[in-house]
């Protein structure tokens, strides 16, 4: 915490005072130009990882950067991208992705969460559809390339569940694979929702 609070001080010492006009500048409304959706997980940045500037990405973030289908749980996580899109006018948005998610390998093993963490299984089952659809045609695969496969398929499907949902004009949205070790963008996929 000491380390924290060493921070909160240094960085209004330092970066806020460095870049003051911009934080005046934020006062009067913020323009993302990106909805950058992400995994909560702590080596997962996404300001450092673009190297964007404070108020370039309007953020969600959630284990394993999961956007229920609109309507089907009362999170904020559609509030967020409702919010984006007609209020902030983004049209663009990132989906990023990375290797060794925990919530990833937590779809893999459902119904071991059932009792130990009924939460998280709770919120894995809005990925439900996708789960199946890997094990009955993915199963060939171990490892990090099925996790690979899973990511992607979970977010195709995703993009599905919300192409009639809360995008109701085009948006253009991008989803990359960002593997913690290397710092390499895997794959990338351009997704028309």
């Amino acid at each position: 915490m000491k380390k924290l609070i060493r921070g909160l001080g240094e960085f209004k010492n330092s970066y806020f005072s460095d870049h003051q006009d911009l934080f005046i500048e934020l006062t009067q409304g913020q323009k993302p130009r990106v909805l950058f959706i992400t995994c909560s997980d702590s080596r997962i940045v996404p300001n450092l990882i673009t190297q964007a500037e404070v108020g370039e990405l309007f953020i969600i973030r959630n284990a394993g950067n999961i956007i229920p289908p609109c309507g089907a749980a009362n999170g904020g996580e559609g509030a967020t991208v409702e919010y984006a899109i007609h209020s902030l006018g983004i049209e663009q948005i990132v989906v990023c992705g990375h290797s060794h998610c925990g919530a990833i390998k937590g779809l893999l093993k459902l119904n071991e969460l059932h009792e130990e963490m009924p939460l998280m299984y709770n919120w894995l089952k809005h990925t439900e559809a996708t789960r199946r659809l890997i094990k009955e045609n993915y199963g060939h695969l171990q490892g990090e390339e099925l996790l690979e496969s899973l990511w992607f398929k979970r977010l195709a499907q995703q993009g599905i569940d919300h192409a009639d949902g809360v995008a109701r004009r085009k948006q253009k949205a991008l989803a990359d694979y960002l593997d913690t070790k290397t710092a390499q963008i895997d794959q990338i996929i351009n997704i028309q929702i």
